[in-house]
C-alpha cells in the first residue's frame, strides 16, 4: 500500500517470554527481538512474514497462538507455533459491516479475542479454538463512539478508547453482545487506557489516614 508502506512503521511492541515482538505495519512483518543485559536490542529470530499489504498493527498471544490485527487488509491473522517459528493457521475479516474497515486495538482473555475496527466503529469478538487453530466470530457491536483507537479488557469489562468522539466507552462483555455501554467517560482524544489496580492493604491505609 504505497501511501502507507513507504518504509518501516513500528506500531506496537509486546513482550512474550524473553522476546520482544514488534509490529512493523510498513514492512508487513513482526520483528522478533531480544534485549541484552547492556540494553542493546538485537534480532532473536527471523521476522514473522505476513501477507503483502496487510499492515500488522497490534497483536496478542493466546493459548500458544499469535493473533494480529491487520490494519490495511481489515483482517485478523492467526498464527500457531511451529518449532521456533509462527505459521499461518487462519485469516478472518474483523467486521461484517459495510464500509471502511480499519482494525486497531486487540485484546484477549485467553480464549476469546476482541478487536476494534475504525470506520465501521465496531468491536468484534472471536472464539479461539487452540486444537483446530481457528477463529470463530461470536458477536459484533457498536463501539459506543467514533474511531475506536484501542481497547483494554479487564475483569469482564471492555474499555474502548474512541478517539474522534472524545469518549471512553465501558462495556460489560457477558452476555454478548452488550446493548449499550455501562459507562461513558468524556476524555479528550483518548488513544488508550491502562488500568492500575491498587491492593486492598494500601487502600485500607489511606482510608485510615
Amino acid at each position: 500500500v504505497t501511501d502507507r508502506q513507504e518504509g518501516p512503521h513500528a506500531h506496537q511492541i509486546v513482550v512474550v517470554g524473553d522476546e520482544i515482538l514488534c509490529c512493523d505495519l510498513g514492512g508487513d512483518q513482526i520483528h522478533r527481538l531480544r534485549l541484552t543485559s547492556e540494553g542493546v536490542l538485537y534480532p532473536a529470530h527471523d521476522p514473522i512474514r505476513l501477507p503483502a499489504g496487510s499492515g500488522p498493527r497490534h497483536l496478542v498471544v493466546a493459548q500458544d497462538h499469535l493473533v494480529v490485527a491487520l490494519e490495511l487488509s481489515g483482517q485478523l491473522w492467526l498464527g500457531k507455533r511451529h518449532g521456533n517459528d509462527w505459521v499461518q493457521a487462519d485469516v478472518v475479516p474483523t467486521s461484517t459491516r459495510d464500509g471502511h474497515v480499519q482494525p486497531s486495538g486487540i485484546d484477549t482473555d485467553g480464549s476469546r479475542i476482541y478487536v476494534a475496527s475504525r470506520g465501521v466503529d465496531t468491536v468484534a469478538a472471536f472464539d479461539l479454538d487452540p486444537i483446530e487453530s481457528t477463529l470463530t466470530p461470536v458477536a459484533e457491536f457498536d463501539c459506543g463512539g467514533v474511531w475506536p483507537r484501542a481497547i483494554t479488557l479487564d475483569g469482564g469489562l471492555l474499555w474502548v478508547s474512541n478517539e474522534s468522539s472524545h469518549t471512553v466507552a465501558v462495556f460489560e462483555v457477558s452476555p454478548l453482545p452488550p446493548d449499550a455501554p455501562a459507562t461513558v467517560l468524556d476524555l479528550p482524544s483518548p488513544t488508550g487506557v491502562v488500568l492500575v489496580h491498587e491492593d486492598s492493604a494500601h487502600q485500607g491505609e489511606r482510608m485510615d489516614q
